[in-house]
């Protein structure tokens, strides 16, 4: 028997949590938006200032132009470019500690321990862990609504210290990601509470005022308040990560249930224990609802839902179970922590597989992979010295420009509603579709070369249009424009992976 079963299960809950982190966001493939971030980070510190008007596209853009990512694109460049792929995945995963220490502070600032925060934790994790490819920007958004969190807890406890230093950092947030709207509404859902309430309020609405005129500090000026309302408005249909919960893979959408349903249960505690609804109630609800519309927010309801939920289960019964546990080595042995022990190890074996220590720029399809990035492709094109106009898929034309930037520009890329049109993404959808009027899409833009998807509809139907497939591999293929005399040139076998950057 131990001589210290209670320090036995934290250490176990600490090794369970971060064995479900390393698992969930072990499999480093680097994220599609980085390569634009990065590439008009470049274009910033070649030409000392930050452009006004799109440089990656030779089809028709939106005007104003604004990049609400450039901050986070400047940080990415910076360490990416002079420090290597290492820096990289250090910013990842010190975002995800970080996030993870402010997630648990509020927990325990409202009484929640870590024997029963730990067991809620597993399913958050496992959720949030979707948005941590390296690095996406909404990594910033994640730390920050964590840390909104915090101050919000301390309002509650009826400082208000926390008011101007977080105005001094809001900015910071809005010039890396335009997930600083989720600010908004997370503010917006406690001062409700507090006015229902008839809690001092009013100094909320004067944060939230301070926040909306601070929006203002950034480089587009008053058009960064059109880019956000546009983003805001614009329909997602053909995007994944904003489809709804339930259309992702089981796994995610389970891990969604199981936060829901426990926030649900303790709420059900909680309100019948103080005959009162819990602070935050409608933070929990309002981000559950939020993510279960779409995918790309579910991170923020697993974060707002690890940092408040905990503490409503403090002062009723549920937290003397944990003390039970503590009470000799046999229940160590006992659920939830027999969960959790099986989750480190299943975890610690998943994460030595995958390699958390390496970046990926994968160059064919994997095991539990959708997509690959067209590296042999862009090679191709780099050492033919190509220059003019690449037609390109939605998920990897950013790569395309990052690498091919300025001889070639592509048609689209992944800053769907900072720079192009709905209707050109819905087009660009029925030509990789090969649907009706798909060669539409060859005629009306100036295109010079064309790449392909091996596995795209129209990939079969190309033949027949009378460009010529100068390029392909087991992944991809590039058709040149009748007229552009290419070499022709077949590989056999999987294209070798990409380097980065």
């Amino acid at each position: 028997m131990p001589r210290n079963p209670a320090g036995l299960l934290k250490l176990s809950a600490v090794a369970a949590i971060v064995m479900t982190i390393l698992a969930r966001t072990s499999v480093n493939v680097i994220d599609i938006d980085i390569w634009h971030q990065m590439a008009l980070a470049r274009e910033m510190f070649a030409s000392g200032r930050i452009p006004h008007a799109d440089l990656f596209a030779y089809t028709s853009t939106v005007t104003p132009f604004v990049d609400h990512e450039w901050g986070a694109g400047v940080v990415a460049y910076l360490l990416a470019v002079h420090a290597g792929p290492w820096a990289i995945l250090a910013l990842k995963y010190l975002l995800i500690a970080a996030t993870t220490v402010v997630c648990y502070a509020c927990a325990r600032r409202r009484g929640g321990e870590l024997l029963n925060w730990a067991p809620l934790a597993v399913p958050a994790v496992w959720l949030a862990a979707i948005g941590y490819l390296p690095v996406r920007a909404q990594d910033y958004t994640y730390l920050a609504a964590a840390a909104l969190m915090w101050c919000l807890i301390r309002d509650e406890e009826g400082s208000r210290k926390w008011i101007l230093p977080w105005l001094a950092a809001f900015p910071v947030w809005a010039n890396l990601h335009g997930g600083a709207t989720v600010a908004f509404v997370l503010l917006g859902c406690y001062w409700l509470e507090r006015a229902i309430a008839c809690k001092p309020h009013l100094h909320l609405m004067g944060a939230g005022a301070g926040m909306a005129a601070l929006l203002f500090v950034n480089p587009y000026g008053t058009d960064y308040y059109y880019c956000l309302w546009r983003a805001l408005t614009l329909k997602r249909s053909g995007i994944s990560e904003w489809q709804p919960i339930w259309a992702v893979p089981g796994n995610i959408f389970a891990a969604y249930i199981v936060c829901a349903a426990a926030a649900g249960c303790c709420l059900v505690i909680a309100v019948r224990r103080f005959r009162s609804v819990p602070p935050g109630a409608s933070m929990v609800m309002t981000t559950a609802v939020l993510g279960g519309i779409h995918v790309k927010l579910a991170p923020v309801f697993a974060i707002v839902f690890i940092s408040l939920v905990p503490g409503w289960l403090a002062g009723t019964e549920i937290p003397h179970l944990a003390a039970k546990l503590q009470r000799g080595w046999a229940d160590v042995l006992s659920a939830p922590w027999l969960i959790l022990l099986v989750v480190m190890t299943y975890a610690a074996g998943f994460a030595s597989i995958t390699k958390p220590w390496e970046l990926k720029v994968p160059g064919a399809r994997a095991s539990g992979m959708d997509s690959c990035y067209p590296t042999g492709a862009v090679e191709y094109l780099k050492r033919q010295r190509f220059t003019g106009n690449l037609m390109t898929t939605f998920d990897y034309g950013a790569y395309c420009s990052w690498k091919l930037y300025p001889l070639v520009k592509v048609s689209l890329d992944g800053r769907f509603e900072l720079v192009y049109s709905l209707r050109l993404f819905e087009r660009s959808g029925d030509f990789y579709g090969a649907r009706p009027g798909w060669q539409s899409m060859l005629r009306d833009y100036p295109t010079d070369i064309v790449l392909i998807p091996a596995r795209a509809t129209v990939a079969r139907v190309m033949p027949t249009s009378g460009w010529e497939r100068v390029y392909s591999d087991s992944e991809y293929e590039l058709y040149a424009r009748p007229g552009l005399h290419l070499p022709r040139v077949e590989l056999h076998g999987p294209p070798p992976d990409g380097t980065f950057p």
